[in-house]
């Protein structure tokens, strides 16, 4: 019950088949991005195996291997509080020693 090609029709009828003209080319090379393969994924592969005049189901499983270094607030804030407990824990022991 596979419905990738029906999907692949659907996708051609409903006027994206248009995106795959976008795809810059020339002397057969097709310029793809990564940034949009991850955002678009199927629909992206999809495009490419149309401007490619490639006749497959198969969709790769999708993995961004840039998710890895990317610092989001949640992380930034994880660090600041840590730098924080670390700035605190010099100056007492700083004041512990220099009173002695």
């Amino acid at each position: 019950a596979n419905n990738t090609n029906s999907d692949s029709n659907n996708l051609a009828n409903s006027g994206h088949h248009k995106l795959s003209a976008a795809l810059p080319s020339g002397n057969n090379v097709f310029l793809v991005s990564y940034e949009s393969l991850m955002k678009l994924q199927d629909i992206y592969v999809k495009m490419i195996y149309q401007a490619m005049d490639i006749d497959s189901d198969y969709m790769p499983t999708f993995k961004d291997g840039n998710a890895k270094y990317v610092v989001g607030p949640t992380n930034t804030m994880a660090f600041l509080a840590k730098l924080v407990v670390l700035f605190c824990f010099l100056i007492i022991t700083y004041l512990f020693l220099s009173a002695n």
